[in-house]
């Protein structure tokens, strides 16, 4: 008979695949190889102990195309897929990827959202409704130009083919052709020069810039 396998034991075995990727041989070695016992013991696919579905923002919630240029970004650099849920204006955005990866993916796509708020609360006040919408996808594309560079020089980025296609195929997810806001157009000029800037200066972690920081592996 199989044996059912609870939310505590696949967190032990996400914990044991993490463990996986130490610079320590024998560890990584120990940790991967008790990751497939009790998947052998449990009956368990590799897609069933790392790839999740993780949701972020409420049910109803409007969406604005800047915010998806950020979001397919994060998910990418951190071998996630981005599946959106959308009607019309409305919806939540849907992260896949093992839980580490999905929960890294949120964590950086709420900080970098809410550090472009708080700078166009300044920035864009009294300038109205489009100005604002321009310089926020101006930032927006410049963090996406700038992670997609981060993303080639993390240690995960060797893995990133593999395990993208890994759950497209577990998922069966529709994907879109078009890249997120391909299709917008800009009107503002000075908009866009201050959203390029906002996005250069905007740290891609919250405590230091990628330029600060010692990639592991890079």
């Amino acid at each position: 008979m199989k044996k059912k396998a609870d939310q505590h034991l696949i967190d032990k075995i996400q914990k044991l695949f993490a463990l996986g990727k130490s610079p320590n041989l024998n560890e990584a070695a120990a940790a991967l190889g008790k990751a497939q016992e009790l998947m052998d013991e449990y009956d368990l696919s590799f897609a069933e102990v790392n790839y999740i579905n993780e949701t972020t923002g409420h049910k109803g919630k409007k969406i604005y195309e800047w915010q998806t240029v950020l979001f397919a970004a994060v998910c990418y650099v951190n071998n996630c897929v981005a599946a959106q849920n959308r009607t019309r204006d409305y919806g939540r955005f849907s992260a896949y990827g093992r839980k580490i990866n999905v929960f890294l993916s949120l964590e950086m796509f709420r900080y970098l959202v809410d550090a472009i708020e708080r700078i166009a609360k300044t920035e864009c006040k009294g300038k109205g409704h489009k100005y604002n919408h321009d310089f926020k996808m101006a930032a927006a594309k410049t963090l996406r130009d700038r992670l997609n560079e981060y993303g080639k020089k993390v240690s995960w980025a060797v893995d990133r083919e593999t395990e993208l296609n890994a759950i497209d195929e577990y998922t069966k997810l529709k994907q879109s052709k078009a890249p997120a806001g391909s299709n917008y157009r800009f009107e503002n000029n000075r908009a866009i020069e201050a959203g390029i800037k906002a996005g250069n200066n905007i740290g891609l972690h919250k405590q230091a810039g990628i330029e600060n920081t010692i990639l592991i592996g890079a």
